[in-house]
């Protein structure tokens, strides 16, 4: 038990001395060795453990004790040195987060600030830019626009119609028709030597326009220019004109506005027309039915065709010779037949003078219709007008007649 003893107090010696010289307590700090730890030590000298490592696996457990207690100890007085915080502490501290908190706001807001400026200046940049390419895809627009326009008008001045519907329609295209129609009408009148050509070739243009009533509110437009013009109101470009209202007129069921617009446009230039044919002028109907056959083919016996006492008084002698002066075949042998109807009814007691006139220049209209390119009709509607000097007299044919010619 000796040595249980001496163990002890040599632990208990040693520990006092390394915490005073470690300074980190300030009494002597007394490890109680227990009756179990003493009992562990002496049985290991008796399991032959040697002295030295059994002192040195003391030393080493005392070494890390000590450190752990020097921890604990360094830990407890900082605790115990940390003063307790006071209220204005606290309200120092509160202080100063809301200083901290309140630079920052500021801090924020500018930042803010700057990125808003920023995006008003792309903003209305954008709306710059934007309003650029808007006014730019307008102006383009614009030139387009015009350049259709332009286009229609030289289409319809060079009488190509069907061009010139193409532009018609293009220009159209998302925008109302305005005054598209004046604008025409007015390029058509605004050079008097050119206008006569100008207006055929905007009516055939009129007669492309789709529906009744846009090729209505033309015609009207030119009605009104065309009444301006005696040249052209009382000659054959007013009867061209009012023909061609006649097809809208007389579609399907009768348009009272175009009825009434044909018949004014027509009467005026038949009136004159014939008038001139009276008085011997046949200049305006030749250039009728050379320069629109068929338009003249629809009323050419109202002018072969006088009224009761015009055809009296009239110069039959001039009159007689109106037919050769037309351009083609049928339309002289037309002219001849309706001649011969009108002395079959009027003349009936004079009629000889009258068909020895019209058999001389039958033969001469026979002779012309040999030396150009005729049709079998031509030939057939010939013997048929020859039938005709027999009306009166079956005795008397149209040879009869011819012989007696060639003695005037």
């Amino acid at each position: 038990m000796v040595v249980q003893k001496h163990g002890v107090a040599l632990i208990a010696l040693w520990i006092s001395w390394t915490s005073v010289l470690s300074g980190m307590v300030s009494k002597e700090c007394v490890i109680e060795v227990t009756q179990d730890m003493a009992k562990h030590l002496v049985d290991s000298k008796q399991n032959d453990v040697p002295c030295d490592s059994l002192w040195n696996s003391l030393l080493l457990h005392v070494y890390y004790a000590q450190k752990n207690l020097t921890e604990c100890l360094t830990r407890d007085n900082a605790v115990l040195n940390t003063p307790e915080p006071s209220l204005n502490d606290c309200q120092q501290q509160l202080q100063n987060s809301k200083q901290n908190m309140e630079h920052e706001r500021q801090i924020y807001s500018i930042e803010m600030q700057k990125k808003l400026h920023v995006t008003q200046l792309d903003i209305r940049k954008y709306v710059r830019d934007t309003s650029e390419v808007q006014s730019s895809l307008l102006k383009v627009n614009h030139d387009i626009k015009s350049f259709h326009k332009e286009l229609l008008f030289l289409s319809i001045d060079e009488g190509d119609s069907k061009r010139a519907i193409k532009y018609y329609h293009l220009y159209l295209e998302n925008q109302h028709l305005g005054n598209l129609f004046d604008n025409i009408v007015e390029s058509v009148y605004r050079d008097p030597a050119k206008e006569n050509a100008r207006l055929m070739k905007l009516l055939e243009f009129v007669k492309k326009l789709p529906g009744t009533s846009l090729k209505l509110s033309m015609y009207n437009l030119v009605k009104t220019k065309i009444m301006k013009r005696p040249q052209q109101r009382d000659g054959y470009l007013g009867m061209v004109t009012a023909l061609d209202v006649s097809k809208i007129a007389f579609a399907e069921n009768l348009h009272e506005q175009a009825h009434s617009l044909y018949l004014e446009l027509f009467n005026l230039a038949l009136n004159s027309l014939r008038n001139e044919i009276a008085l011997g002028h046949y200049d305006e109907v030749i250039a009728f039915a050379t320069s629109f056959p068929e338009y003249f083919e629809q009323v050419e016996n109202r002018f072969s065709t006088m009224d009761k006492d015009v055809w009296h008084r009239a110069d039959f002698n001039k009159f007689v010779t109106y037919p050769n002066q037309l351009p083609l075949p049928k339309q002289r042998l037309e002219a001849f037949r309706m001649i011969l109807l009108q002395i079959n009814q009027r003349n009936r007691q004079n009629f000889a003078d009258r068909l020895t006139k019209v058999a001389k220049e039958l033969d001469a209209c026979e002779t012309f219709i040999k030396t150009v390119r005729y049709e079998q009709a031509d030939q057939d509607k010939l013997t048929s007008v020859k039938q005709l000097f027999s009306e009166l007299d079956a005795n008397r044919d149209y040879n009869h007649y011819r012989e007696a010619s060639l003695r005037l």
